[in-house]
């Protein structure tokens, strides 16, 4: 899934964008989009939090 096809999807200028909830994870495409860097901010006790995803961005 290409992320400007994910839920609240903001592009802020060409270097900052913002999303709401990743539907599929998909580190790699993130990755291959260029994106360097992810801050996640939904808590890891949260319903919609990914499991064991300190793990998979490793």
């Amino acid at each position: 899934m290409h992320i400007k096809e994910n839920y609240n999807f903001k592009e802020i200028d060409s270097l900052r964008s913002c999303s709401g909830h990743l539907k599929s994870l998909n580190w790699q495409s993130l990755a291959n989009e260029a994106y360097d860097l992810v801050i996640n901010l939904l808590p890891k006790q949260h319903k919609y939090a990914v499991a064991q995803e300190k793990n998979s961005i490793k």
